[in-house]
């Protein structure tokens, strides 16, 4: 089995898309994944920003982007910079 390091230094070596293609893959994979994970323990702040947060989607200011939206922002993004 291959150490962390080699995959990582492996997947670099690949084409942009390939490596697009990979993260794609990973990321669908992590999104099925179910875990049974205690709750999160958060500082108080970070409590307070999340229902800061919760508060302004509710109340509808805040503009919320899919996954795919976001996905496709960056990609063009790094694309422009390349």
């Amino acid at each position: 089995m291959q150490t962390l390091d080699t995959l990582i230094e492996a997947v670099l070596a690949l084409p942009f898309v390939d490596q697009q293609k990979l993260v794609d893959v990973v990321e669908e994979n992590l999104a099925a994944l179910e875990f049974d994970r205690a709750p999160l323990e958060l500082h108080p702040s970070w409590r307070e920003e999340i229902e800061r947060r919760v508060r302004e989607l509710d109340s509808g200011p805040t503009r919320t982007f899919t996954w795919e939206e976001v996905k496709a922002y960056a990609r063009k993004r790094i694309e422009e910079n390349a």
